[in-house]
């Protein structure tokens, strides 16, 4: 039972922790990726995580490994080993996955809410089989 509730605790944490980053929608065109060394906060950063949406259809998830005035180089989420680079000129929209600090709020304070009731029931339960056993 204690290992269960242990389980149990570390699935909650984690789907908490999961719905604290969303995908931004940043319209982002090459011009602005050419010139962005000019700019005091850049667009783009290495290790981003970035949904690229061609001209062609196709749409790209990538860690951004590196970048320049042409193109965007970076490891496909779906199998990291992968890498692939994107020539600035196919791409019609970007967008760069943020934590979002209203999701990472809830998932805390509902954290700090859930947890105490996860003890106490865990408890109550493990009296309960003790009687039991």
């Amino acid at each position: 039972m204690k290992q269960n509730l242990k389980q149990i605790i570390i699935y909650l944490t984690l789907f908490a922790l999961a719905g604290c980053t969303t995908f931004q929608p940043r319209q982002i065109v090459s011009t602005e990726l050419q010139s962005e060394p000019k700019q005091v906060k850049p667009i783009l950063k290495i290790k981003d995580k970035i949904k690229v949406y061609l001209k062609t259809g196709r749409i790209v998830e990538l860690t951004v490994v590196s970048y320049d005035k042409q193109q965007i180089t970076g490891a496909l989420v779906a199998n990291p080993l992968n890498s692939v680079s994107i020539h600035l000129d196919e791409v019609a929209a970007l967008e760069v996955e943020e934590i979002d600090g209203g999701k990472t709020t809830l998932a805390v304070i509902g954290s700090i809410l859930l947890l105490p009731l996860l003890i106490i029931g865990g408890s109550i339960a493990l009296l309960v089989a003790a009687e039991e056993y």
